[in-house]
């Protein structure tokens, strides 16, 4: 397969967090994946999406969401960039916690990084940086099917 990269400008609204499910999901089929790996790319693009246009950007109309979608023969990697003030993923609490179990929210970044298998931050004074990796697992072919 030979590398695909797209590069994508987007307003911070509502519509732009499935806007960018979709693209995702779309470079995702192409690269090969399918089934559980669908619907964990879809969960942890959906929920980074979502804190780059409410969290990062507050849903301000002047600031933009970027998505870059880079897919190989071997990989899909996602980088959701907001405007906003960034934050430090070590700060959020634990959704595990007993304190924390029965809150309505904060179980994003918990989620993504569970579902994919890398989850990386970068903030600067330009906003948040998230890339997430998936990783396109081939089948096994001395596994015997039964």
């Amino acid at each position: 397969m030979t590398p695909e990269a797209e590069h994508y400008t987007l307003d911070s609204t509502l519509e732009t967090v499935e806007r960018i499910e979709h693209l995702v999901l779309e470079h995702a089929r192409r690269a090969g994946f399918c089934d559980v790996s669908l619907e964990q790319i879809a969960l942890a693009v959906h929920e980074t999406a979502a804190n780059a246009v409410f969290h990062g950007n507050q849903e301000s109309s002047e600031k933009k969401v970027s998505l870059d979608i880079q897919a190989t023969s071997d990989q899909l990697k996602i980088v959701i960039t907001d405007e906003g003030n960034g934050f430090d993923p070590a700060k959020i609490p634990d959704p595990l916690a007993p304190e924390e179990m029965f809150r309505e929210r904060g179980r994003g970044v918990y989620l993504t990084r569970a579902l994919m298998d890398e989850y990386h931050v970068s903030c600067g004074a330009s906003g948040s940086e998230v890339t997430l990796v998936k990783y396109l697992k081939q089948p096994d072919p001395d596994r015997e099917h039964t």
